[in-house]
C-alpha cells in the first residue's frame, strides 16, 4: 500500500481550497465602457478591470477597477488609432500585463475593435493569458459601417489576430444590430442593447462554472467543443428573453433567436458545427423544455453538436427566462478536405460543366450578316447588263463602266518648278519614276 506523504496532502488541500475566480478585462475605450456596465451588477467570483492609456476615458468609469497604460510613452493620451503604437506599449507594460491573470482560471477579454489600443493590445493579452494556462473567452465588437473604412480595416486585422490566441472568440457586429433596430434608434440605445447581451453571456458562462445549475457546463467540454488546436474560428452569439410562462415560453425564445441579427436570421445556426444553449432563470428548466429546444435546433441543423446547459440567475436579476446561444462554425475533416472537389464545391463543378458545354457548341458568328435585298426583274436585268459591258470592253479598271463617274480634272502649273532643270545621273533623268527607268512591268 502506497501512502502519500504529508507534504503532498497539504499541497493538494491548499490547491483546491480557494474558490474559482475569473477576470473580466476591458481593453481600450469601448472595452472599458462595456466592462464598467457589466460590473454594475457583478457576479460572485468575478473581478472587473479596465485598461486604457486615455486618462479622460478612465475617469468616466465608476464601477470597475482601472489601470492606466503608457504613462511614459503617450502621457495620458490615447494611441491615436495606431495599432503599432498600441503594440509598442507591451514592452513598457510587459511585467504588469503578465501579472494580470494571476490567480484566475478564466479570462473574459472584452474589446471594441477599430481603434488603436484595444485592437493592438487585446490579441497580445490573449496570447499571454493562454500561455499562462487560462481559458480565454474573447468578446469583440465590430464597428458600424458609418465609422469609416479605416476603422473596419483595422478591426478586421485585429479580429484575425484575436482568433489565433483566444480559445473561444465571439465576434459581434454593431451594424447587424442596427439593421433590425428602428430608424430612430441612437448610438446609446444600440450600445445599451449590446451591453445587456454581452452581460448575459458573461454571467451565464461564469455561473455555469462557478455555481453549476441543474444542467452543469464543464469547462473541459466547452474547450473541446468550441476550441481548435489549429485554425480557430469565430463564434456567434445571440441572446433572447421572455416573460411568458408555461409551455409556450421555450417556443417564444426559439422564435426570437431565429430572428436575431447576430445569427443573421438563423443562417449561422443552420451552418454551425457546435451549438451551446445556455438557459438562465430563477426557475429550474424542465426536461420537456430542454428536449423541445434541442429538437428544434436539430430540425434546423441535424449535423450540429448540441450542448444544453442551465444555471440559476443571480439574486438581483429579473424573473425572465433567458437563453444564451453560442454557435461555432463547422470545420471540415481531413477526409472531407481531400474529397472537397467532388462533394463540397458543387457550384464550381456546375460552372465547369457549363463552360464545357459552351466550348463544345459551335461558336455563333461574331457579326450578324443581313439577308440580301429583294429586287424586281427590271433591277436584276439592269445589273446584268452593266456587269457585261464592264467585263467585256474594259482595258483598264473602271473603263466602259456605266457606274464609273468621270472626274473633271485640269492640268495646272506647278509654279516656280516649271523652269527647273531636270536632274540627271549617269545619263538618266532622276525625275522619272524608277520602275519606268528600269522597265519594270507592274501587275
Amino acid at each position: 500500500m502506497i501512502e502519500a506523504n504529508a507534504e503532498s496532502k497539504t499541497a493538494d488541500k491548499d490547491l483546491f481550497e480557494g474558490k474559482l475566480t475569473g477576470l473580466v478585462l476591458g481593453v481600450g475605450g469601448a472595452g472599458g465602457k462595456i466592462v464598467d456596465a457589466l460590473s454594475g451588477s457583478p457576479c460572485a467570483g468575478l473581478k472587473y478591470l479596465a485598461l486604457d492609456s486615455d486618462v479622460q476615458a478612465l475617469e468616466q468609469l465608476s464601477h470597475c477597477s482601472v489601470i492606466q497604460l503608457g504613462k511614459k510613452t503617450v502621457r495620458g493620451f490615447g494611441t491615436g488609432a495606431s495599432l503599432e503604437l498600441a503594440q509598442s506599449l507591451v514592452e513598457e507594460e510587459k511585467e504588469a500585463l503578465e501579472q494580470l491573470p494571476e490567480g484566475c482560471s478564466l479570462l473574459f477579454l472584452v474589446v471594441g475593435l477599430g481603434g488603436g489600443l484595444g485592437g493592438g493590445l487585446a490579441p497580445i493579452i490573449a496570447q499571454l493569458a493562454a500561455k499562462a494556462g487560462l481559458f480565454v473567452v474573447a468578446i469583440s465588437v465590430f464597428p458600424f459601417d458609418c465609422e469609416g473604412i479605416d476603422r473596419r480595416v483595422r478591426a478586421l486585422f485585429s479580429q484575425n489576430e484575436m482568433t489565433k490566441y483566444a480559445h473561444l472568440h465571439i465576434s459581434l457586429s454593431n451594424e447587424l444590430l442596427a439593421s433590425q433596430a428602428g430608424e430612430d434608434a441612437n448610438f446609446l440605445e444600440l450600445y445599451g442593447v449590446s451591453n445587456r447581451m454581452i452581460a448575459d453571456a458573461v454571467e451565464g458562462l461564469w455561473l455555469s462554472f462557478y455555481h453549476p445549475g441543474p444542467l452543469p457546463l464543464d469547462l473541459g467540454l466547452l474547450r473541446n467543443s468550441f476550441a481548435f488546436a489549429e485554425g480557430k474560428c469565430m463564434a456567434a452569439l445571440a441572446v433572447a428573453s421572455t416573460s411568458v410562462e408555461g409551455k409556450g415560453r421555450v417556443e417564444a425564445l426559439y422564435e426570437r433567436l431565429l430572428e436575431h441579427p447576430w445569427l443573421k436570421k438563423g443562417a449561422l445556426l443552420r451552418s454551425a458545427g457546435s451549438v451551446l444553449a445556455l438557459f438562465i432563470g430563477q426557475e429550474a428548466l424542465t426536461p420537456m423544455d430542454a428536449e423541445f429546444f434541442q429538437r428544434r435546433i436539430a430540425s434546423e441543423n441535424p449535423a450540429a453538436r448540441i450542448i444544453m446547459a442551465a444555471c440559476t440567475a443571480s439574486k438581483n436579476a429579473d424573473e425572465q427566462l433567458r437563453v444564451v446561444l453560442i454557435t461555432h462554425p463547422r470545420r471540415a475533416t481531413p477526409e472531407e478536405i481531400r474529397q472537397s472537389p467532388a462533394k463540397l464545391d458543387k457550384e464550381q463543378v456546375s460552372l465547369n460543366e457549363v463552360d464545357r458545354e459552351m466550348i463544345e457548341k459551335k461558336r455563333p458568328p461574331t457579326r450578324r450578316v443581313p439577308p440580301p435585298p429583294t429586287l424586281t426583274d427590271s433591277q436584276i436585268e439592269h445589273i446584268l447588263k452593266s456587269q457585261t459591258s464592264y467585263s467585256v470592253g474594259r482595258s483598264r479598271r473602271g473603263y466602259n463602266d456605266p457606274n464609273q463617274g468621270v472626274l473633271d480634272l485640269q492640268i495646272t502649273s506647278v509654279g516656280r518648278f516649271d523652269s527647273c532643270e531636270k536632274t540627271y545621273y549617269k545619263g538618266q533623268q532622276m525625275d522619272v519614276p524608277t520602275f519606268f527607268r528600269l522597265g519594270y512591268k507592274l501587275e
